[in-house]
């Protein structure tokens, strides 16, 4: 048994994208399956500048956003396309980007076939955790 710098187990942690990773794949195999992109995505609105809440984002093959749960200042944020190049040679990217200032989120993005093909991505959005050391042993 491992244990930690308290003496207690230590426990592996869970990556900032493992949330993402399992949202995204089931999302990616049901799109895959002929469902429409609306039925995957959250029922309510996501404002990424002030909500902790995941958002997902359906894009086209070639990166257009066809429908989204998440907005930044009433738009869906938009990816480089080096994003989808990326996706497209992989079936997946995970990444950490700031879309502006004091706004940073970690994505997931897989690209999916079936009758419809594009790009489903689930994201949220990161919080800084302040003494995050200093909680350790809580």
């Amino acid at each position: 048994m491992r244990v930690g710098l308290s003496g207690r187990p230590a426990v592996p942690a869970l990556g900032a994208n493992d949330p993402q990773i399992q949202a995204a794949e089931d999302a990616a195999a049901i799109l895959a399956a002929g469902e429409t992109p609306v039925s995957v995505l959250p029922a309510d609105k996501v404002y990424i500048s002030t909500s902790l809440a995941p958002f997902a984002i359906i894009y086209s093959t070639v990166g257009t956003p066809l429908v989204s749960s998440g907005f930044l200042h009433g738009a869906t944020p938009l990816l480089l396309s080096g994003v989808f190049d990326y996706t497209r040679q992989n079936g997946e990217d995970r990444i950490t980007r700031q879309p502006e200032p004091g706004v940073q989120i970690a994505v997931v993005v897989f690209a999916y076939e079936g009758s419809q093909p594009g790009f489903f991505l689930v994201g949220v959005r990161c919080v800084k955790l302040k003494n995050a050391s200093a909680r350790l042993g809580e």
